[in-house]
């Protein structure tokens, strides 16, 4: 916290100056990691950033590394185990230190698949699917062209992104990827956003080229509204009822 001392000074001869003030600033905040990022392959790679300059000591198996240079980003490297705890200890400028302790299991078969469909029609909403066993933080890189924020979140294992797309037309590259103390993982996907060809197309929101129960209600709620013709109805009805 933020600390006023009041003092003055006194010569030999009795002489006393003007009393002044000095305001100190004394840092007890402990400082925090922002990221650990791991990369397991024939060693164990750890990359950690905190929030300030600090000094860091990492622990894993019987291995034991210090930095002490003053960095808000250190990177360890240990022999790769099959599992085991990961033992951080920071210290900032100020002394204030933070103990932070992280499971790792280097054995466990990772699962990371991502789906979607191929053709999505303009107005639509695309649904990605992330099947993951690991948990994460996962970043969908969106085109620029779509002039949209990526979506960034955390995960812990299954995850399901949905995204508006605009209404442009062509062929685009979707790019997925998860940070996760089992590595990074990547995936490429192309999606062509068309506009639709038949009144039905309009309301298949995920793309999966069917009509559920959730469309039929939206495309009934145009119909009332006098948004959709009576015969552009009839076409999803149709469409929905290829499916019951």
């Amino acid at each position: 916290g933020t600390t006023t001392i009041w003092f003055y000074s006194v010569d030999v001869f009795g002489n006393r100056e003007d009393v002044r003030s000095l305001t100190i600033t004394i840092d007890r905040t402990p400082p925090s990691l922002k990221a650990i990022r791991i990369d397991a392959n024939s060693s164990l790679i750890v990359e950690i950033e905190a929030n300030e300059p600090v000094k860091a000591t990492a622990e894993f198996g019987n291995e034991v590394i210090a930095n002490e240079n003053f960095a808000k980003i250190h990177t360890f490297e240990f022999n790769a185990e099959k599992s085991g705890v990961l033992k951080i200890a920071i210290v900032d400028k100020a002394g204030n230190s933070n103990k932070i302790e992280k499971a790792i299991e280097l054995a466990k078969e990772v699962i990371f698949d991502v789906k979607a469909p191929d053709q999505i029609t303009t107005g639509g909403t695309m649904e990605i699917n992330v099947i993951s066993n690991v948990a994460g933080k996962l970043r969908v890189k969106l085109p620029s062209e779509w002039g949209m924020e990526d979506v960034v979140t955390d995960i812990s294992g299954n995850y399901t992104v949905k995204i508006a797309v605009p209404n442009i037309e062509g062929v685009y590259t979707i790019y997925v990827n998860l940070e996760s103390f089992e590595g990074n993982f990547s995936r490429e996907l192309t999606v062509a956003i068309v506009s639709p060809s038949e009144p039905w197309q309009k309301y298949d929101f995920n793309g999966d080229g069917r009509i559920d129960y959730i469309e039929l209600m939206k495309a009934m709620t145009d119909w009332v509204n006098r948004k959709i013709s009576d015969k552009e109805f009839i076409n999803v009805l149709v469409k929905y009822s290829e499916n019951t």
